[in-house]
């Protein structure tokens, strides 16, 4: 963009970019060199609270009718946090994993590499935000002149803390209290979003990569192709408890899922849950009749039987650091109230399966739309969950006139969008919608060797990469 006067040096040297640490930390990260050392700080999983303890049957007290739960109030923990600097390490990390259905772990090796990477993050995500918004020259102009942008290491250090309510105020005022197309959920589904460099720097983490490869029980995994976080004070949906999976059917995929937050942030979940799917499909599948999507959420107003609301942890994760949850964990996201933009990365790892589910929902195999979303740089037609990608939420398929409040920012001159209509269901009406273009500037990634079989699969390196791999 013409944000910058040197954009193709942005990313070139990222632990250059910044002559001084932004502060962060008022501790240097723990680094542990031995399992004992591991062990005095952060505790073997069996002395951890997480509910472990047998449930009674809970058809013996069944509530009659059910009240509509909440997740207002919902206790507080701080867990371990587990380093993966050693093979040891990662085997408690692993084993914790598996008994509570969550893990927080620290993704970088000391203090600097992590600072480094938070900066970079918050410099990436937010200019492809800006850029993606494909401003109206006059609202770009205002953007620019109000501070909204960041182009040096005064301007990013603003965007790494706490802001006042003032800039809220003064950004709502000019682009609308919807910033982004997503930002009501606090992640965007552009195109760029899904192939930023620092999305594919912690696809390629060595130490996530280890940890994947012990909590599968295989070499042979996949990252996930996800997207970045910006979730803005008093945005976030309050979105109820779910799985990314329907729990009465067998597991489509064995895979993990991972959330990097720049500051530090919350997770809400059951812990333990991932142990009892069982239990799941014997006392809630005759309330769950019809499937809507590749997800499962828990309804507020149908019977609690294991009283899962109940068992709803929210979970503090240190700044720098992952949490990472099992495909069988119920969890749930709540409000940003921290007073920042939290930032952050999804990425998750899989074994190297190519679901048949996939290729039936979109039309296209599953490691075919990958190498597209790396080598076009697109999005990819559907999530991690087998749901699919919107350019736009789905809720303004109902409420149209939404997607006005954006495209009316918009430069119609700039390119990267299709401003088009669409045709409503059974209606002779026709309403606004958008189409994203594929990028004409953009270039792939480097990937190493790891980074194209963690992308295609290691058996599908040379098909899709050339006899030199």
């Amino acid at each position: 963009s013409g944000l910058f006067s040197q954009p193709s040096g942005l990313f070139s040297q990222p632990s250059g970019l910044f002559s001084q640490p932004s502060g962060l930390f008022s501790q240097p990260l723990a680094i542990h060199n031995t399992p004992n050392d591991f062990h005095n700080s952060h505790p073997p999983q069996k002395h951890l609270p997480p509910m472990q303890a047998p449930m009674q049957d809970p058809m013996e007290a069944l509530p009659a009718p059910a009240q509509p739960k909440s997740l207002k109030n919902i206790p507080v923990i701080r867990p371990p946090v587990f380093d993966l600097n050693t093979p040891e390490n990662i085997q408690i990390a692993d084993e914790y994993a598996k008994v509570n259905g969550f893990v927080l772990v620290w993704v970088h090796k000391n203090k600097e590499e992590a600072t480094a990477f938070a900066r970079e993050t918050v410099l990436e995500v937010w200019t492809s935000i800006v850029e993606d918004l494909a401003l109206r020259p006059d609202l770009l102009a205002r953007l620019i002149s109000g501070g909204f942008t960041i182009t040096d290491d005064e301007s990013l250090d603003k965007f790494m803390g706490p802001l006042p309510r003032a800039f809220f105020r003064e950004l709502y005022a000019i682009l609308g209290k919807n910033i982004y197309l997503h930002s009501g959920f606090g992640a965007p589904a552009s195109n760029r979003s899904f192939n930023l460099r620092v999305l594919w720097k912690l696809r390629q983490n060595t130490m996530l990569d280890a940890f994947a490869q012990r909590f599968l029980g295989t070499k042979d995994v996949k990252c996930s192709l996800d997207r970045p976080i910006c979730k803005f004070h008093g945005k976030g949906d309050q979105e109820f408890l779910h799985l990314d999976k329907q729990p009465f059917s067998e597991p489509i995929l064995d895979m993990i899922s991972g959330k990097y937050c720049v500051s530090e942030s919350s997770f809400i979940c059951v812990p333990g849950s991932n142990n009892w799917n069982q239990e799941i499909k014997t006392h809630y599948q005759e309330f769950y009749k019809k499937k809507k999507s590749a997800k499962w959420g828990l309804d507020p107003n149908k019977p609690d039987r294991l009283n899962l609301f109940e068992k709803t942890r929210k979970l503090i994760v240190p700044a720098n650091c992952m949490v990472m949850w099992m495909q069988d964990t119920i969890h749930g996201v709540v409000k940003n109230t921290t007073g920042r933009i939290a930032f952050g990365l999804y990425v998750g790892f899989s074994k190297d399966v190519e679901r048949a589910q996939y290729e039936q929902v979109h039309n296209t195999p599953e490691v075919q739309d990958r190498f597209r979303v790396y080598s076009k740089g697109v999005a990819p037609k559907g999530f991690p969950s087998c749901d699919k990608t919107q350019l736009y939420p789905l809720r303004f398929q109902n409420f149209h006139t939404r997607i006005g409040d954006f495209t009316d920012k918009m430069d119609k001159t700039a390119g990267q969008y299709g401003f088009t209509r669409r045709k409503l269901n059974n209606r002779d009406e026709w309403v606004p919608h958008l189409v994203e273009y594929p990028p004409i500037d953009y270039t792939p990634p480097e990937l190493s060797k790891r980074g194209k079989e963690l992308l295609v699969g290691k058996r599908r390196v040379r098909e899709f990469f050339g006899d030199d791999e």
